[in-house]
């Protein structure tokens, strides 16, 4: 006999001599008789025959569960509560027999001791060698994976609503989801999304959810409010952490911060990083979360940065850039964010967004009295127009009509309708001007109908007043420069808004729109000459320091010598590795050489030299990588201004931090891969964080916590020893709440009005048992 099977046996013989102690007695033997109230009771024999699990102890004079009383664990149910009645005592009370067995076999402690019992017998007899416990891990696994199967179509959905901006709630959401008139009502619209979607999973032939809602009690079905926050929170730690990692790969980053105020007029400051993806070679800005800001101060704000920064395990240590607008509590020099950071880490530079920059000068040079009266009248016939469906349509007609008299493809007009000017995005005041001047022709034919064919004295004088102003000579000239001008500007301001951007691209690419731009106006005097020079002597003056790192781009060799590239180098001393300014001159040879006779094209931005750069020059690399960290733009947080405005709407105002940051993160970063084993995983590991909290404040210590290995254990196991039904119960004593009476149906009108001063209360008779002279006759329903 092999060692396994010894240990089995003893357990084998239990089993054996449990099955013959519970043989079935003879058809003649006379159970004892019981005295249940006024009547007598007694065991019967068919019981046997119907449930097989079940054996009659002439000893204790009582049935037992034969399964349960050898593999059943020592609790079960709701709140694991010790076993009673057919395991542990037996069964002496027979008023409710069937029922009670037919619920006992339902139970999950009886299903897994009935499985248990046939595996080791099964085991036993085919001389199989497993031993018992591994028979019950495999048992364990099997109810693990069960239990999470059945929160997988939960999490799959809610994963679903926060990544496509979809609300999750409805106004009323009642009902148990497992009665086909609620998912009807849900399929129809008149609850939430998220129980419509999971009533159309329900629909297509989802058996695992149906199972799960009907089995489940009212607190367990996982579909409150409180359990998607707790998911939402738990998508939001996943892609968090992801992110975080990368850029503990990296190990320097920079940060991009903006400000602004939501629908319910809280000041939220959202925190993005850019950093150079080490394993991908691309450059990346990822949105890290909203920080709710009671005030807008310098200190305030670097303060709360610094602690979001602390909180998801990043530090001011690797920080090296800087990017925000040019507000002054951000880019103040004495008490702004940026000279704050850059006291406590002097490596963090700060770079004022080249985008708002150029916002500037185009502003500037919008102050022309021409130019801004031009801006003005375009926004005014914009707005004539978008304002009214009847004037769009006329001037849809005018473009349609007009196609189809010439009859010529190349007249073919794509744009039908004027676009606003915008206040902020100065891309789509590009477009907004090159659309005017594009449907010019059209405008004035459609302001000519409208001035003689419209009813409205008010419509007619202003588009005659509307057709004088842009006919005008001063309004064509000053349309014609801006198109002009802004033509050049245009694929500026796009591109340096994009992620990938670095600083020595980004002032290649302006110096080039401004060299065009004198070439094109060398005779105009010296002031506008100054504005466009304002766009690189801003970021010069902030990155004069660093600014020559550029150099190590192959394209820009020739514009900078090694002494240039050693100083700017010596910044980053701490950062290279040991002896670097020596070894740098060295690889700085290396690296001219290697492109001093190469045919291919030179790369034109750091990334792409980052990719050419071997273990051999392992400080030019280094210095790449932290000169493509370093921030061109704040664009990245300027976007995350629309979601925030897309999940935080009038219909949402009151949504919490928390929930926001969740469906932020997953709108935003829907590009992260998510798992519903990592949300479960995450979801356990903050209820072992909340169980030290709990636990620190009931003991005023952490000492005897459990550590998060032994508290997964026992979720585990308590899972297995609770029913499926329901959630354990806590040893936190809650305060019972008071159950409001049921309310008192109103009397009929005629018993209200039988002079009586109160509700009728009928006896057996038919007559009012509180009416003193029993006179009421009205009956109640």
């Amino acid at each position: 006999m092999t060692s396994e099977k010894k240990k089995m046996f003893p357990l084998f013989n239990l089993v054996v001599k449990k099955q013959k102690c519970s043989e079935e007695p003879p058809v003649s033997f006379a159970f004892p008789v019981q005295l249940e109230g006024n009547r007598t009771r007694k065991f019967q024999h068919k019981y046997l025959q119907l449930f097989p699990w079940l054996a009659y102890s002439k000893d204790k004079q009582g049935a037992f569960c034969k399964w349960c009383v050898i593999f059943a664990n020592s609790g079960g149910g709701v709140g694991n509560q010790p076993l009673g009645k057919l395991v542990k005592i037996p069964m002496v009370k027979y008023k409710h027999c069937l029922t009670d067995l037919k619920n006992h076999a339902k139970t999950e402690y009886h299903l897994l001791s009935a499985q248990r019992a046939n595996d080791f017998l099964h085991n036993y007899k085919t001389g199989n060698e497993k031993a018992v416990n591994v028979l019950l891990d495999n048992r364990n696994r099997q109810v693990i994976e069960y239990n999470r199967k059945r929160l997988i179509p939960i999490v799959k959905t809610i994963i679903f609503c926060a990544q496509n901006n979809l609300a999750l709630r409805g106004h009323r959401e009642i009902g148990s989801m497992k009665d086909n008139d609620t998912r009807e009502k849900c399929l129809s619209g008149e609850q939430g999304i998220f129980r419509a979607l999971l009533s159309y999973r329900i629909e297509s032939g989802d058996s695992d959810l149906l199972t799960h809602l009907e089995t489940s009690k009212k607190n367990c079905t996982m579909i409150s409010p409180t359990i998607q926050n707790e998911i939402i929170e738990a998508i939001r730690l996943v892609i968090q952490n992801k992110i975080v990692e990368r850029v503990k790969t990296s190990k320097f980053y920079s940060i991009l911060c903006d400000e602004t105020t939501d629908v319910s007029t809280v000041e939220q400051l959202n925190l993005c990083v850019r950093y150079v993806d080490v394993r991908n070679c691309v450059i990346r800005e990822d949105f890290l979360g909203f920080i709710k800001m009671e005030s807008t101060t310098g200190i305030a704000i670097a303060t709360a940065i610094q602690n979001e920064l602390e909180n998801i395990g990043l530090t001011f240590e690797n920080l090296r850039g800087q990017g925000y607008d040019g507000s002054s509590n951000m880019s103040g020099v004495n008490n702004g964010v940026q000279s704050l950071i850059l006291k406590k880490q002097p490596l963090a530079f700060y770079t004022h967004c080249l985008s708002h920059c150029l916002n500037l000068c185009l502003s500037k040079a919008c102050n022309v009295p021409a130019i801004k009266n031009m801006m003005g009248t375009i926004q005014s016939v914009s707005s004539f127009f978008s304002n009214s469906a009847k004037r769009t349509e006329k001037l849809k007609s005018v473009i349609e009509s007009t196609e189809i008299s010439e009859s010529n493809e190349s007249s073919l007009i794509k744009k039908k309708k004027l676009k606003t000017i915008c206040e902020t995005r100065w891309v789509e005041r590009h477009t907004a001007l090159m659309t005017f001047k594009e449907l010019y022709v059209y405008i004035v034919t459609a302001l000519e109908e409208i001035k003689c064919g419209d009813s409205s004295r008010e419509t007619s004088s202003l588009a005659t007043m509307l057709e004088c102003a842009i006919t005008k000579s001063e309004f064509l000239v000053a349309l014609e420069v801006a198109v002009t001008c802004f033509s050049y500007t245009i694929k500026l301001s796009q591109i340096l808004q994009s992620k990938k951007q670095d600083l020595s691209k980004a002032l290649a690419d302006v110096t080039v729109v401004k060299g065009g731009l004198e070439a094109v106006r060398e005779d105009v005097d010296s002031y506008f000459k100054d504005i466009f020079n304002e766009v690189t002597s801003i970021a010069s003056k902030q990155l004069k320091e660093v600014i020559a790192l550029e150099g190590l781009i192959p394209a820009n060799f020739s514009a900078y010598n090694n002494d240039s590239i050693l100083r700017a180098a010596s910044l980053y001393e701490n950062d290279l590795h040991e002896n670097a300014l020596i070894n740098l001159k060295a690889e700085l040879t290396m690296w001219r050489n290697q492109w001093k006779d190469s045919t291919a094209e030179k790369p034109e931005s750091a990334l792409e030299a980052l990719c050419y750069c071997t273990n051999v020059l392992p400080n030019i690399k280094l210095l790449l990588q932290l000169f493509a960290t370093l921030p061109v733009t704040s664009a990245t947080p300027e976007r995350t201004f629309s979601t925030l405005k897309l999940l935080k709407n009038y219909l949402r105002s009151t949504m919490n931090e928390e929930r926001l940051n969740g469906l932020a993160m997953a709108k935003i970063n829907k590009s992260e891969k998510i798992t519903e084993e990592e949300l479960l995983d995450i979801g356990v590991n903050n209820a072992w964080l909340l169980y030290r909290r709990h636990y620190s404040q009931l003991n005023n210590n952490q000492q005897g916590t459990l550590q998060l290995k032994h508290f997964r254990y026992e979720i585990a196991k308590s899972l297995l020893a609770q029913s499926s039904v329901g959630r354990p119960s806590t040893n936190l004593i809650l305060s019972k709440r008071k159950r409001k009476a049921m309310p008192i149906e109103a009397p009929s009108k005629e018993s209200r009005l039988d002079n009586t001063d109160h509700f009728p209360m009928y006896n057996t008779k038919g007559r009012c048992t509180y009416c003193t002279k029993g006179q009421t006759v009205f009956s109640c329903s």
